[in-house]
């Protein structure tokens, strides 16, 4: 049998950093995964392709093309978008089997069980090749595309992956979910002629960010023609060879027509590899591995990163909780990732980036706060860049002005997110940020002003 310091199942965005930084760290290690290309959903089939997708997306509407209806150009644009989607999905695959070879990792291609007594074993052709054992066990197998709720995937309500998959554009889709994706697909498919309508069980549009936030990215889309309904859920579909036909249960008792219902609500924790062992789960409907802040779960040999994990588990942390877990299984110190710094980031027409608390999370939590907010098109980087719709805000405490949450909209908003988030991991305060030099004629300026907003008059605004 062969034996290893650490096991780590799932060769994701979390699971093959974890691989490598615990091999630096001197423990032999090994990473299982189910399939043949590694780096995991974000690498294969979601976000990188998403980015390139994008960025497609904007140079496409730089061009002025007629968006009313899916045309030639459309198609070829689309076409050579997925092609190059591909290619950059290829290279990143490589990188990683490269840095995993690199750092003397062994990797196993197969479905891996974790038995009762800790062993681990790999299926390969429906055979179980020889258990390995191990000192520690890290369940990095992230976490799987869902129907909305009371549906079933089938050839016109597809996920993400399926969507990646489309020859050509579609004439008309409804995406479901509150998350950030909705909204980055909606800007995706509008920009090469696709009918848009974004089904949200919420209230509003990404009810985890600031409403301020949401508002204005109501505006916004109204602005690009894309639908919107809220508070709404599917009674029925009904599919009549050509579209589909999406009757809703909110008050409008609408019927949706489209050529794809495209399900993009939070995916659910993939535990297959442990569902044998006794795991604390979490009490929300994905249930995901409970952990410490350390990624150690309730087993003393198991610990977990990723998307697999309870509440929040995404690829902007993972490089951190994969460094988090190596340094525990190496007996090293380190330091916990901190939730509230967090950065959450939707790409599109109109960029948002923020984290920490909201105006709402502020009140509920009863502290004493401050807020400063600089219109973009107060900036005057902004009126030359084109740059005028969104908006900068900060919500700092009470009497010393640490920053507890920063919320961006508009062009830039994700470049400004980091010098924000180094303030606040150091504890600075807005009125330090207000007097930090930033480069001239760089839409960095307006973070002096917003942050000298906090306790007196802004220059620009």
């Amino acid at each position: 049998m062969a034996q290893f310091d650490v096991v780590v199942i799932g060769a994701g965005s979390s699971g093959h950093r974890l691989a490598i930084l615990a091999a630096q760290r001197g423990l032999s290690t090994a990473v299982i995964d189910q399939q043949v290309h590694l780096g995991g959903r974000a690498v294969n089939h979601g976000q990188i392709a998403r980015q390139v997708l994008l960025q497609a997306a904007t140079a496409r509407r730089a061009s002025k093309p007629d968006r009313s209806m899916i045309d030639q150009q459309s198609r070829q644009s689309w076409s050579q978008a997925l092609e190059q989607a591909g290619g950059v999905s290829g290279r990143l695959r490589e990188s990683v089997q490269l840095h995993l070879r690199k750092n003397k990792v062994t990797v196993y291609q197969g479905k891996a069980r974790v038995l009762d007594d800790l062993t681990v074993t790999i299926g390969c052709d429906a055979e179980d090749i020889e258990p390995l054992a191990a000192r520690a066990i890290v369940v990095a197998t992230g976490s799987l595309d869902q129907a909305s709720s009371g549906l079933t995937l089938d050839g016109r309500v597809i996920t993400e992956s399926d969507l990646l998959q489309l020859p050509e554009p579609p004439s008309a889709v409804v995406l479901t979910g509150d998350s950030g994706r909705s909204l980055e697909w909606a800007y995706i498919l509008r920009s090469f002629g696709v009918a848009v309508t974004i089904l949200s069980g919420a209230e509003r549009l990404l009810p985890m960010a600031d409403r301020e936030v949401s508002a204005q990215l109501q505006r916004w889309l109204r602005a690009d023609q894309t639908d919107r309904l809220f508070n709404a859920a599917i009674a029925s579909l009904a599919d009549d060879g050509r579209q589909l036909s999406i009757n809703l249960t909110d008050q409008s008792r609408r019927e949706l027509r489209a050529d794809y219902l495209v399900c993009l609500d939070d995916p659910v924790p993939n535990l297959e590899a442990v569902a044998g062992i006794d795991l604390a789960l979490g009490a929300s409907s994905t249930r995901g591995i409970v952990t410490d802040q350390f990624g150690h779960s309730s087993h003393d040999r198991i610990w977990a990163v990723g998307s697999v994990c309870d509440g929040i588990g995404q690829s902007a942390i993972s490089w951190s909780q994969a460094m988090v877990v190596a340094d525990q299984l190496a007996g090293r110190p380190s330091e916990p990732v901190k939730e509230r710094l967090i950065p959450k980031v939707v790409g599109g027409g109109l960029p948002v980036a923020w984290f920490g608390l909201t105006e709402d999370d502020a009140r509920s939590l009863g502290v004493d706060w401050v807020k400063s907010k600089l219109p973009l098109s107060a900036s005057p980087i902004g009126w030359i860049d084109g740059g005028t719709q969104g908006f900068i805000k900060l919500i700092c405490a009470q009497p010393h002005h640490e920053i507890l949450g920063a919320h961006l909209v508009g062009p830039g908003a994700e470049q400004l997110l980091p010098e924000l988030l180094l303030a606040a991991t150091w504890d600075l305060s807005a009125d330090e940020l207000a007097v930090t030099l930033q480069a001239r004629g760089s839409i960095a300026e307006a973070l002096r002003d917003v942050a000298a907003g906090v306790s007196g008059p802004m220059l620009h605004y």
